[in-house]
């Protein structure tokens, strides 16, 4: 493995011991654009104040029968949200391959990854009174639905700042990628929030090669992280170069 991916895996190893999660506790986001903010795409521009209500209920209309069966208003907007329709989820993963595949597919522009210790994001923001991660269904978390897409009655979201949850994986997407999330009230990006508990490794342009190989090597493609026939195709584009 060449020496410039081996430096930018010690320097992720370096942040990682900065904000108290070398062993555990540690979670990835690849940018293929080092000017992107963390922010969600529903968040990012200043959306109708009807947007979020509509986009939620046109898609459990129209694509209910995609849906997986009882699924949760959360569940449903992880579904959303790994299909492109913008959320106020922001994605995160355990796997730093899966991160890396992010950050250096399709020709990226300074890709970066970043890493958070997701414990204790939470606890000081208060949504814990331990180190953990939040999960729908286990936690006394709101109703997404109630809070953020009814109409009428609509109930208070307790949350300043973002907190960090794991959605049940009902969607093959999410369970390839190990994804968890951070929930977004606001639109302020959240490493300005909180900077105390996140860390940015620029992934430099001699290491981008290196990163391509391991991947290769370690079996991450289109259609592992997509595992489905969007992927499938995406996957056979790329091998075949057609």
């Amino acid at each position: 493995m060449d020496a410039e991916f081996l430096a930018f895996i010690a320097e992720v190893d370096r942040k990682r011991e900065e904000i108290k999660c070398s062993r555990s506790g540690a979670f990835f986001r690849g940018h293929s654009n080092g000017h992107y903010r963390l922010v969600p795409s529903l968040l990012r521009k200043t959306p109708h104040p009807d947007a979020e209500h509509n986009l939620f209920h046109e898609c459990f209309a129209r694509a209910n029968n995609l849906l997986p069966r009882d699924a949760t208003s959360w569940e449903r907007l992880a579904f959303f949200q790994h299909y492109g329709i913008p959320t106020r989820l922001l994605d995160w993963t355990e796997s730093l391959g899966v991160a890396l595949f992010f950050a250096v597919r399709d020709q990226p522009i300074s890709p970066s990854l970043w890493i958070v210790n997701a414990f204790r994001l939470n606890k000081s923001n208060g949504a814990s009174k331990q180190p953990r991660i939040m999960m729908p269904g286990l936690d006394k978390l709101p109703d997404y639905h109630d809070c953020f897409v009814r109409v009428d009655d609509r109930a208070a979201w307790p949350y300043s700042k973002p907190i960090f949850i794991q959605i049940p994986w009902t969607s093959e997407r999410v369970r390839a990628q190990s994804g968890f999330f951070t929930f977004h009230a606001t639109n302020d990006s959240i490493e300005e929030l909180c900077p105390k508990y996140f860390r940015r490794v620029d992934v430099p342009d001699a290491a981008i090669p290196g990163a391509l190989k391991f991947l290769e090597n370690a079996g991450i493609t289109e259609y592992t992280v997509f595992p489905d026939f969007v992927g499938l195709a995406g996957f056979l584009r790329n091998r075949y170069r057609v």
